[in-house]
């Protein structure tokens, strides 16, 4: 395993000529013992948590990581401070009354975490800053922007085959298909090496391997969103805005770099959040 990590994150770009690191806002979970008696392992009393391999992307990839509490009085202040916004996928779904329907008997959401996330990604979306969600947090980026979840995913899709992989999240579980016609396709194309080679390609599409952890999927597509890749089965694997400078939603773990592929998504995300810090200092 310990090799595995460690081919992850090898030979990636280098970003000594940045004099100040993106601040990278990532959000977190949170797990109450009160309500949640498995999260009382570590306290009885109301903690965060979030995976390191989040943190280490950003810090890889060239930013400055800053974990994000649920405290709506400081989202204004988040926003001001943040170059970018990194929300991160979670074990937790979104609470389903943020797109309209009522709680499903097999969701399990937090409604204080998704009242957070959906308060700071729509001020940063509002902002024009650089805005990455990863699983989860792709499909609060479409909630936010007016879009629907299918809550039962294994009922009402049962031609599809099973999103959550058993095996360790470092290893792909199926492919995905990139629209060529995508910022998505074109961030994998500037910032990947050669080693990013897609599996197959065509005069519309590339083909990559992606990790998959996630039991919900989009159902209706969010206002100025566009679909930019797909699983064979015809999951919405991404996202990204029609209007915003970078504004992407992955389906995937990007952040364990499992390919080339998910470097590059980082090395854009990075890249655009410290072009909005250049902006931002000559302000």
């Amino acid at each position: 395993m310990k090799e595995a990590y460690s081919y992850c994150f090898y030979d990636l770009p280098s970003y000594q000529h940045v004099k100040k690191p993106p601040v990278i806002g990532i959000t977190v979970d949170m797990v109450d013992a009160r309500v949640d008696p498995g999260g009382s392992w570590y306290s009885v009393y109301p903690w965060y948590a979030i995976g390191r391999r989040y943190s280490d992307a950003v810090v890889l990839s060239g930013g400055v990581p800053l974990m994000l509490c649920y405290n709506l009085s400081n989202v204004e202040t988040y926003s001001r401070v943040l170059d970018g916004l990194l929300v991160a996928g979670v074990s937790a779904d979104i609470d389903p009354v943020f797109y309209g329907e009522n709680v499903h008997k097999t969701t399990n959401s937090r409604p204080k975490k998704t009242q957070f996330e959906w308060a700071i990604s729509k001020r940063m979306i509002d902002m024009n800053k650089p805005v990455l969600g990863i699983n989860t947090g792709m499909q609060i980026i479409n909630v936010v922007q007016g879009g629907t979840l299918c809550q039962n995913f294994a009922e009402e899709r049962r031609d599809a085959y099973n999103h959550q992989q058993q095996a360790p999240l470092i290893f792909p579980h199926h492919e995905v298909i990139i629209n060529k016609a995508t910022k998505l396709c074109g961030y994998i194309g500037d910032f990947a090496s050669n080693r990013a080679t897609p599996l197959r390609e065509d005069s519309t599409s590339i083909v990559i391997e992606t990790n998959s952890y996630h039991r919900q999927v989009i159902k209706t597509l969010g206002e100025r969103l566009k679909e930019s890749a797909v699983s064979p089965d015809n999951v919405i694997e991404s996202i990204e805005s029609t209007e915003l400078d970078f504004c992407v939603g992955v389906q995937w773990n990007a952040e364990f770099f499992v390919t080339a592929a998910d470097r590059a998504i980082f090395s854009a995300f990075i890249a655009a959040s410290s072009s909005n810090n250049c902006s931002r200092g000559a302000a």
